[in-house]
């Protein structure tokens, strides 16, 4: 499996073969290498993930996102730095959520007894809760 990290002053990718801190060329410093792509089953690149993004107003950067790429230079001129939520536990501790779904064979719905009413909860044999 590949590693790699973006580096937050220049935004450029790094690509390594093992995990752990490297130096970046751009910046001079050493970043931290999250897993990517798909595990390699055979010698070669590893999995690319497309630039493209579905329109949407992105409300941190005050206008609407076309790309990956674009979201970038917008949150780097106004600076903004995004982080997923494991990263941002990573770098300054909080509490682990964890949630746990409990399914069983034949299982035809998988929405909570919250989601779906009082009224649609049945029983195994399919006579309704009341």
């Amino acid at each position: 499996m590949m590693h790699a990290f973006r580096c937050p002053k220049t935004g450029l990718p790094e690509m390594f073969d093992e995990p752990g801190e490297h130096d970046c060329a751009a910046c001079g410093g050493r970043h931290e290498t999250y897993p990517t792509g798909c595990r390699i089953l055979s010698a070669g690149p590893p999995a690319v993930i497309g630039d493209r993004l579905t329109p949407h107003m992105d409300w941190a950067a005050g206008c609407w996102i076309n790309s990956r790429s674009q979201r970038r230079k917008i949150y780097a001129k106004k600076g903004l730095r995004l982080k997923s939520i494991a990263e941002d536990r990573r770098q300054h501790g909080g509490e682990t959520l964890r949630s746990s779904a409990i399914t069983f064979g034949g299982q035809k719905d998988c929405r909570s007894t919250a989601e779906r009413g009082i009224g649609e909860v049945k029983t195994g044999d399919g006579r309704k809760v009341v």
